[in-house]
């Protein structure tokens, strides 16, 4: 399986089927989403097999990131039954050493989204524990806003499909 892939996608897939069985009434599962405007603007791409093969490296990243979102919308469904929320969020870019060889353009797009970590967690906090939260399926930018995603590529079937992929992994 393709590393990236691994990390970014199939590992969130892994625990959230795992932990559903344990998961109670009320409670609301947290998807990370990094880079959200790359899974709102692409189409959904579920790769061939789990090592991504024939896929370059942002094309991996951006299967990743939007089959985490469209899997989220996927589980939705079945977790409100249970009184279970899932949704995603992105926090923004956070303050690394990573990407410290970037071009300028990155560094510029770092600094214009650079969120401080304090204000990441105040929306993890509200999104967890804020009543007023009970959407499911919902990508949440950094600001705490739900970020519409398009329907032509996250459909009912690209869902059904994802899924059957992912019951491979």
């Amino acid at each position: 399986m393709n590393t990236s892939y691994a990390l970014n996608y199939a590992a969130t897939y892994w625990l959230t089927t795992e932990l559903h069985d344990r998961l109670r009434k009320g409670a609301r599962v947290l998807n990370v989403l990094g880079l959200a405007l790359v899974a709102k603007n692409q189409p959904v791409l579920i790769p061939d097999d789990p090592s991504c093969a024939g896929l370059n490296g942002s094309q991996v990243i951006d299967a990743a990131f939007s089959n985490k979102m469209l899997f989220t919308q996927a589980l939705a469904g079945r977790y409100k039954r249970d009184g279970i929320t899932i949704n995603c969020f992105n926090p923004g870019l956070i303050r690394t050493g990573m990407g410290t060889d970037a071009s300028a353009m990155a560094k510029t797009l770092r600094g214009l989204y650079n969120v401080p970590a304090k204000s990441e967690s105040k929306l993890v906090a509200k999104l967890a524990l804020d009543p007023r939260y009970t959407q499911t399926g919902i990508l949440y930018n950094v600001w705490g806003h739900p970020v519409k995603m398009p329907e032509a590529h996250y459909t009912v079937q690209k869902r059904r499909d994802l899924l059957a992929f992912s019951e491979t992994l």
